[in-house]
């Protein structure tokens, strides 16, 4: 072996050892003080100082950088603060740290659910569900008739939300989960979400400016599938003024199907394949609610976009 080659093997082996030193160096966590330091904010004294228990939980990541229970405590406190993308990022990081922490998944539903993103609150929660009663409750509420799938007036739901819905892989984890967790028949067998936030004007098909961003994130879903998408459109069973119930029936039905074509026309030129795309008008012969009030109508008035 050369003398050359046995100096360039000395000098890598010392620039491994240097940088082992380094990672352990990075990756070293006193536990014991960062344990300490997040039992602290539990003190009685300090409950209603959340500055200092924010202060005291910043030193115990300074201790262990990923304690989880720490960034957890600091999700929550975000999240009280009503910084709803901080507690997130706090929570997701406690995660990544403990996969299995049911407090932080409770937390990060929590938030999801603050900000209208109801699928993925119920996925959140569904991984809490067995090991948290809290979780177990909110996954009763959110599938009661099927709410984590509406989408209500004013609302937008995100691509990410989308895809828990939409995306085959996730959707059947959370049929799975929700088995696992004790409940059975409560989910939508077929990928599917329904739009209450496409408003409408009384009588027309012209797509509101209100119903762009959420045709946007629609489209940013759909682009990455595979399958063939339905649109069906519904309309209330108000009568038409001065038509019979039948002749109104007549309209309604043309007016749902000009409806989702115009939704159907809208994916298409937000770059989802024609082909793909198929459109259909019920009227009001599909109710989610049967009675006749404002409130049903408003209900039933919707636009339901799924997976063939």
């Amino acid at each position: 072996m050369s003398a050359y080659f046995q100096y360039s093997l000395r000098c890598c082996l010392l620039s491994l050892l240097l940088f082992s030193s380094l990672i352990t160096a990075v990756n070293a966590c006193d536990q014991q003080k960062a344990d300490a330091l997040v039992l602290q904010t539990f003190d009685m004294t300090l409950k209603n100082n959340p500055s200092r228990q924010q202060d005291l939980l910043q030193n115990a990541l300074r201790h262990c950088a990923n304690h989880p229970e720490a960034l957890n405590n600091l999700g929550v406190l975000s999240e009280n603060q009503g910084n709803l993308s901080q507690a997130l990022h706090y929570y997701q990081q406690a995660l990544a740290a403990k996969p299995d922490f049911a407090y932080a998944w409770l937390g990060l539903g929590d938030v999801y659910q603050k900000q209208g993103q109801l699928p993925r609150a119920l996925e959140a929660y569904l991984n809490a569900c067995e090991q948290d009663n809290d979780a177990k409750q909110a996954v009763v509420k959110l599938l009661k008739k099927q709410r984590y799938r509406m989408i209500e007036q004013g609302q937008v739901l995100d691509k990410e939300s989308l895809l828990a819905l939409y995306d085959p892989v996730r959707h059947q984890a959370i049929l799975t989960k929700t088995k696992r967790c004790g409940f059975k028949a409560r989910l939508a067998v077929k990928p599917s979400a329904v739009f209450r936030n496409f408003q409408f004007a009384t009588g027309a098909s012209i797509l509101p400016s209100s119903a762009v961003a959420q045709l946007k994130e629609i489209a940013a879903a759909l682009q990455s599938l595979k399958q063939a998408v339905q649109i069906d459109g519904h309309t209330d069973r108000r009568l038409f003024r001065g038509k019979s119930q039948r002749e109104s029936d007549r309209l309604n039905r043309r007016l749902s199907q000009e409806r989702a074509n115009t939704i159907k026309q809208a994916l298409i030129e937000q770059g989802i394949d024609e082909n793909r795309l198929h459109s259909r008008g019920f009227g009001a012969d599909q109710p989610l609610v049967q009675h006749d009030s404002e409130e049903a109508y408003a209900q039933n008035r919707r636009v339901e976009i799924k997976l063939r």
